[in-house]
This record gives structure tokens, C-alpha cells and sequence, in this order.
């Protein structure tokens, strides 16, 4: 694994450009609801584990589906897909804090293999522009797999995430030591969890974690079922035959329930992205290749128009085109807001920049109903 890590291959090979610096491997990690960490190790279903590694599988192959490297020809550099990924994968059961947490980090190896046989560096841009994706899918293939199990589940978010339903939140928060302390941490500082950013959190993360220590397994299981039996868990809920969270809703549902929320804020969105809002509002209901069925379905039927490799909707494209009539019916309609000498402007606009000016002037001096202003975010 080191070895991999350094860029040096089973076969001795030395992974092309490997150097001092080089980056080993990007750790991706795949952590179960609380609930159902408690439920797999303290209330002892071990089924639970099974089901969160087939989970963390299934997320894992789709990531394959991303892998690429970069490719040299002729002096341009591109990115080629190559389907595969090394994967050292570590199943941990506690937090730093020595809470009951199922979650397995995934190291992906800084190599690939390309069409050729050739091994190269793994270009992740993809992987990680998709990160949410795969979190997502993660997290919808394990509410379906502990539905399997017989247990009901609870939405707690809109972008999946989860509970067993017979584990209340009250319970969960009396497991989250972690979680305690980065909200103290931002009360201490004048914030809350809710505005802070998810790189604040990260950071925050990292500055009240503490010290990785050995500990007895035994001694700690025996602490988790005095809480447990203090906070009144109970670990034998009654199995349902039905999945709860299905209600008769199936992956069409869920994919127009996906458009309708992308469409809200997107005129044109990614596959990817689609696939995404899908599972996250859908979580536990379709499987990934029912949902590509559904949004190939879609596209057929026209509910979806395709546009290249995203997609749009007959009511975008529709209120796309009144826009633009509007803006047409406006050109040349109206008097300029300054009607004093244009050559004036110079000096009553010399305070501003060079790019300010021109915004100022179109706005002052156009004769169209509608103009656009382009500026990077922030800069207005």
C-alpha cells in the first residue's frame, strides 16, 4: 500500500512522472447514518455492516465510471477516461470521540490504467466534481439495503440524508460527542452551524478533533448500552414487510421530482446533476440504472429535451424565447437616461474603473429597454 502510495507498482514499475510532492491518493469516505451505526454496534445487527459495505461497493463503481488520466499528444494535453481506480478501503466503527460511527475511508490510488496498458496519474477532476453525487448514492443504496433488513427510515434533509425512524434525534445527539463540539466551538465564536460554510466546518472539524487513542472495545460497548439504556433505545423495533419510505412513489416520480427542483434555478443542467437531485430526494426509492432508465424515458417522451450531454425542458426553452422577444421588442424604444453631452461623462465617471465606466455609460446612454452586465460574483 505504501508502495502505491510512493507510485511504485507490484510489478516494480515505477509509475510514470512519480516524484517527491506527488499526491499518493485522495481519501474518499463513506460514513453511515448515526441510527444506524447504534443500531450495527450496539444494538449487534451485523447485517447492517454488510449492508453499509455493499453500499460504499456500489457508490465505488460508479466512481470507476469517472476515472480518467491525462493524455499527451502532439503537444495538448486531454482528459481521457479509463475506468478504473485502485482502492485501499478502511472500515473504522468509532469517532475521535469514541462514538459508535460505521464508515469506511476509500483511498484512491494516484494511478490508473489506460487503454493501452499504460499506467498513469488518476486525473480526479471528475471524482471530485461528483463527490456529492457519489455521497448521494451512497446514501440512497443503504436506506434501500436496511428497508431490505426490514427497518423504516426518516428523512432528516432534502439532500438524503437519514435516520432509522425508531431512533429519535434526541438519541443521536447524545452519541455525537464530535458533533457537540464543533457547534460549542462555533457558539464560542458568535456562530451557528447552520451559516457557518461547509469549508468552515471542515476547518473546525479539523481543529476540535482529537488525538487518535487505543481504547477497550469491550469497556466502551458496555458505556454505549448505559447511555443507550438511559436514553430509553430501543434495538428490537417490529419489522415492517413494506419499505416505508416508498409509498407507491417510483423512479419516474422521483426523476420529474429532480427536474421540476432543477429547473427552479437552471435552465440547462448535467446528467450528473439530475442523477444527483434524484437520489437525494428520492433516497432509498430507485436504483441508479432505474433511475437512467426513467431519464432516458423522459427524453423520449419529451418531458426532458437532450442538448448535447444536458438537458432542458419545453418550459424553459418556452420562457427562454419570451425573454428574448421581450428584449427584441425593447431595442431602440426609449430616450437615454442622461440626455446631457456623452463627452461629460469622462470626468463625472473618473472615479470608477476602467470596466465600471463602460457599465455605467451602457446604463446612462442605451436606447434599449434591456442590457446585460457581465462582472465576476462580488465585484458590483
Amino acid at each position: 500500500f505504501a508502495n502505491l502510495l510512493d507510485g511504485q507498482l507490484p510489478t516494480g514499475e515505477l509509475l510514470h512522472h512519480a516524484a517527491a510532492g506527488r499526491r499518493g491518493g485522495t481519501d474518499a469516505t463513506f460514513s453511515a447514518p448515526k441510527s444506524v451505526s447504534l443500531q450495527a454496534l450496539v444494538g449487534s445487527d451485523h447485517r447492517l455492516l454488510e449492508a453499509h459495505a455493499r453500499a460504499v461497493d456500489r457508490a465505488l463503481a460508479y466512481a470507476e465510471n469517472l476515472a480518467a488520466c491525462r493524455v499527451t499528444e502532439g503537444g495538448n494535453t486531454r482528459s481521457e477516461r479509463s475506468g478504473n481506480l485502485i482502492v485501499a478501503r478502511f472500515d473504522h466503527d468509532l469517532s475521535r470521540a469514541c462514538d459508535p460511527q460505521l464508515h469506511t475511508h476509500c483511498v484512491l490510488v494516484n494511478a490508473t490504467r489506460r487503454a493501452d496498458g499504460q499506467w498513469r496519474a488518476l486525473d480526479n477532476e471528475a471524482l471530485y466534481r461528483h463527490k456529492m453525487l457519489l455521497g448521494a448514492l451512497y446514501r440512497s443504496e443503504l436506506a434501500r439495503e436496511v428497508q431490505n433488513l426490514g427497518y423504516q427510515v426518516r428523512m432528516t434533509n432534502t439532500d438524503g440524508r437519514f435516520e432509522l425512524r425508531h431512533i429519535e434525534d434526541r438519541h443521536v445527539r447524545a452519541f455525537s460527542q464530535r458533533s457537540a463540539a464543533i457547534e460549542t466551538y462555533l457558539k464560542d465564536q458568535g456562530r451557528d452551524r447552520s451559516e457557518a460554510s461547509a469549508w468552515t466546518k471542515k476547518l473546525i472539524a479539523v481543529v476540535t478533533r482529537e488525538k487518535k487513542t487505543a481504547v477497550d472495545r469491550e469497556v466502551l460497548r458496555q458505556d454505549w448500552v448505559e447511555i443507550s439504556q438511559q436514553q430509553g433505545i430501543d434495538y428490537s423495533p417490529t419489522p415492517v414487510a413494506d419499505r416505508s419510505i416508498i409509498d407507491g412513489v417510483g423512479a419516474s416520480d422521483v426523476v420529474a421530482e429532480a427536474v421540476d427542483l432543477l429547473g427552479e434555478r437552471e435552465a440547462v443542467f448535467g446528467h450528473a446533476d439530475l442523477l444527483r437531485v434524484a437520489l437525494e430526494r428520492g433516497t432509498g426509492i430507485a436504483t441508479l440504472n432505474e433511475l437512467n432508465a426513467a431519464i432516458e424515458e423522459a427524453a423520449n417522451r419529451g418531458l426532458l429535451v437532450r442538448c448535447g450531454d444536458h438537458y432542458t425542458t419545453k418550459e424553459a426553452q418556452q420562457r427562454e424565447a419570451e425573454i428574448l422577444a421581450v428584449e427584441r421588442a425593447g431595442r431602440d424604444t426609449l430616450a437615454p437616461i442622461y440626455a446631457g453631452d456623452p463627452s461629460d461623462l469622462v470626468s463625472r465617471l473618473n472615479t470608477l474603473n476602467h470596466e465600471q465606466q463602460q457599465a455605467s455609460r451602457g446604463v446612462l446612454l442605451t436606447r434599449h429597454q434591456v442590457i446585460g452586465i457581465q462582472g465576476r460574483a462580488g465585484v458590483g
